[in-house]
């Protein structure tokens, strides 16, 4: 047969088990991480245009939240402060990419604006996760709906509020939170 002498046949059949084991596959996991990871190494969040912008309302800071111990907050709670806010999950490759660039940026900044980490993973394997990867980063989960400005169905999602509740950075995917450009951004806005 002469379809089985063609190299297109045997280009396909190989990008076809490249597919299988990158979807359905341990090893698919491991690709997509390492994948990720050269994601974060080159690309940098950067500030909306003003246009883009949205600013949240009174409204927007009556979401709630539970803290890792269990204690219920507001978003309000955090009001007049810088937040980054960060959706992830523990079986998430993109998120768990960007996580140490996190951590590092949550070492350095944590006295100086909020953190939230938010994800909808249960408890016991998030505990388990961060134990694991020596993770020290503010873990929330959701009490009550996201406002519609903060709400995502991309993993991650990270969103940068200012002080006056205005959304600079919305960035879906993994990215580098601990390089020069984002601290020189927070540098700025803790000063204001």
């Amino acid at each position: 047969m002469k379809i089985f002498k063609s190299k297109e046949f045997y280009k396909n059949v190989a990008f076809v088990a490249f597919l299988g084991i990158l979807f359905f596959t341990p090893a698919g996991r491991e690709v997509k991480l390492w994948m990720s990871k050269l994601r974060v190494m080159v690309l940098n969040p950067a500030i909306e245009s003003v246009d883009n912008q949205q600013q949240l309302s009174k409204f927007d800071y009556e979401w709630k939240l539970v803290d890792a111990s269990g204690k219920q907050v507001e978003l309000s709670d955090f009001s007049g402060q810088v937040i980054l806010l960060n959706y992830w999950a523990t079986w998430c490759p993109p998120c768990i990419a960007e996580m140490p660039s996190l951590q590092n940026l949550h070492d350095d900044y944590q006295d100086k604006m909020v953190f939230i980490f938010l994800t909808n993973d249960d408890k016991s394997k998030v505990d388990a996760f961060m134990k694991k990867r020596k993770f020290t980063l503010p873990v929330f989960y959701q009490a009550s709906n996201a406002p519609s400005k903060l709400s995502t169905n991309s993993l991650p999602t990270t969103f940068l509020i200012d002080q006056n509740g205005k959304i600079l950075i919305e960035e879906v995917g993994a990215s580098d939170w601990n390089g020069a450009s984002m601290r020189a951004i927070l540098d700025k806005l803790l000063v204001e």
